[in-house]
C-alpha cells in the first residue's frame, strides 16, 4: 500500500528546488560581472575597456630606437678635414714666353673639421702662390698661382705645387701644364712680369 504524500508537501519541495536554481544563476551572473569589471580596470585611464592597450608601448619603442641611433652616431669616427679641388690639373693651352700666367684654383673642404693648408711649395722658382690658409667645414677657399713664363723654355711645361695639410693623408698637389713658344718678331711676348705683380709666398 502506497504512502499518501500531501499535495502541499510536493509543492513545497518543488519551490525549494526553484529557489536553489535561481540563487545559483544569480551568483554566476554576479561572478561574471565581477570578472568583466576586473578586466576593464586594466585599460589605461581615459580609454575604453576594449581600446587597443598596445598603443602606449609605441613611445618606449621610439625612445629605444633613438637611443640606438645615438649610440651608432657616437661610435662612428669623425671624418676630419677632407681636401677636394674642383680643377687640380689646369691646362693653359699654348702661350708665348715672356708674360705672366695666372690661374686660381678652387679648393673644397668636404670634412667636418677646419682644413689647414700649412705649406705650399712650387717645383719652379718662377711660380709664386697666394691662398686661404684655413677652409671651414663644407666651405671653399681659393689658391692663386702666378708663373713668370719668361723663365720657361719653349716646349711642353709642367708646374706642380705641393701642399702640406692637416688632413689624414697630409698632402695634396696642384698642377699647371701647357705649351710655351718662344717670342719672335711675328709673335711678340706679352707685357713683362714686373716684381710688383708677384704675389707673396706664405
Amino acid at each position: 500500500m502506497r504512502d499518501h504524500v500531501p499535495h502541499a508537501a510536493v509543492r513545497s519541495t518543488t519551490w525549494s528546488r526553484y529557489v536553489t536554481h535561481a540563487a545559483v544563476a544569480v551568483a554566476a551572473a554576479a561572478l561574471s560581472l565581477l570578472l568583466i569589471r576586473s578586466t576593464s580596470s586594466d585599460a589605461p585611464p581615459g580609454l575604453p575597456a576594449d581600446a587597443d592597450t598596445a598603443r602606449p608601448t609605441a613611445a618606449p619603442v621610439a625612445a629605444l630606437m633613438a637611443e640606438r641611433q645615438q649610440v651608432t652616431m657616437a661610435a662612428a669616427p669623425a671624418r676630419g678635414p677632407v681636401l677636394r679641388g674642383s680643377d687640380t690639373d689646369f691646362d693653359w693651352g699654348t702661350i708665348t714666353a715672356g708674360g705672366p700666367l695666372k690661374h686660381t684654383f678652387v679648393l673644397h673642404n668636404d670634412g667636418d673639421k677646419p682644413l689647414q693648408i700649412r705649406k705650399a711649395k712650387p717645383n719652379r722658382s718662377c711660380a709664386v702662390v697666394e691662398f686661404d690658409h684655413v677652409i671651414r667645414p663644407g666651405g671653399t677657399g681659393i689658391f692663386k698661382v702666378v708663373i713668370g713664363t719668361h723663365a720657361l723654355k719653349p716646349g711642353r711645361v709642367r708646374v706642380a705645387v705641393d701642399l702640406e695639410t692637416n688632413e689624414r693623408r697630409g698632402y695634396g698637389m696642384l698642377v699647371l701644364n701647357g705649351k710655351v713658344v718662344a717670342a719672335s718678331a711675328g709673335n711678340p711676348p706679352p707685357p713683362a712680369l714686373l716684381p710688383a705683380t708677384l704675389l707673396p709666398i706664405r
